[in-house]
C-alpha cells in the first residue's frame, strides 16, 4: 500500500436534531458527510473506509433499510468502497483523546520574529502560492506562523509585488472564459510554481489540475 499521508482534515458541528441521533447514526452521518466532502477525489475510484465503530461494517449487509438509513445508503451507492474495522487504540483519530494536555507541544518564542524573518516568510509563501492573493497567503501562513499585524503585512506585500501589479494590469480588460467539462481528464489546467528552495535540487514545481474533479498532480 505504500506510505500513507494525510492530505486534508475537516470537522462539523451537529445541529440540535443530529445530537439526538443514536451512536451508530452519528457515525454513519460522519461517513456520509465525509465522503460527500471529498466527492471530487473519491467518485469513480475504489477506496477503503476505516472505522472503529463495528456496527458500520454490518450495515451494508442489512436488508430492508428504512427512513434515514435507506436515504443515506442510496446516497452512497454510487461510490466504490469497502468498510474495514479497526480497534479504537489503532485509530489515528483516537490519538487525540490520549494527548497529554500538560505536555508542551510547541516552543514559545518570547522575542517574536524579526523584520527580516517576516520578509522571508512572506516572500517564500507568496512564491509558493503562485503569487496568489493575500487571502491565499493567510490560509497557508497561519498554519505555522503568527505575529501582530501579520494580515496587514501580507496585504502590503501583495500590493508591492511587481509581478502581481503587472499581471493585475493585464487582467483588467480581459474576460474570463467559462470552461464546460462533462467528465474527468477532459480538460487540465497547468502552471509553474516557483522559484522555491533548492534543498532537493528543484527550482520550480509543475502543477496540473483536472478541471472536472479538481485532482492535482505535481512534478
Amino acid at each position: 500500500m505504500g506510505n500513507e499521508r494525510m492530505i486534508s482534515a475537516f470537522s462539523k458541528k451537529l445541529d440540535k436534531c443530529q445530537r439526538n441521533y443514536s451512536v451508530t447514526d452519528k457515525e454513519l452521518l460522519a461517513l456520509v458527510i465525509g465522503i460527500e466532502k471529498y466527492r471530487h477525489y473519491l467518485l469513480g475510484r475504489p477506496f477503503i473506509l476505516r472505522t472503529d465503530h463495528k456496527a458500520l461494517t454490518y450495515l451494508w449487509e442489512t436488508k430492508n433499510l428504512t427512513g434515514m438509513l435507506l436515504r443515506w445508503s442510496l446516497k452512497l451507492a454510487e461510490y466504490d468502497f469497502r468498510v474495514d474495522y479497526i480497534k479504537g487504540e489503532m485509530n489515528i483519530a483516537d490519538e487525540f483523546s490520549r494527548i497529554n494536555k500538560e505536555e508542551q507541544v510547541f516552543e514559545v518564542r518570547e522575542e517574536g520574529y524579526s523584520r527580516e524573518d517576516k520578509k522571508e516568510i512572506l516572500k517564500t509563501y507568496h512564491e509558493i502560492s503562485g503569487h496568489g492573493s493575500s487571502n491565499t497567503m493567510k490560509f497557508m501562513i497561519k498554519q505555522r506562523y503568527e505575529w501582530k499585524g501579520m494580515y496587514k503585512d501580507m496585504e502590503r506585500y501583495c500590493e508591492s509585488c511587481e509581478i502581481c501589479v503587472r499581471d493585475g494590469e493585464q487582467k483588467i480588460n480581459s474576460k474570463n472564459k467559462v470552461i464546460m467539462v462533462e467528465h474527468p481528464n477532459q480538460h487540465w489546467e497547468v502552471d509553474l510554481m516557483g522559484r522555491i528552495h533548492e534543498e532537493e535540487g528543484s527550482k520550480f514545481v509543475f502543477v496540473a489540475i483536472d478541471h472536472f474533479t479538481k485532482w492535482v498532480e505535481t512534478r
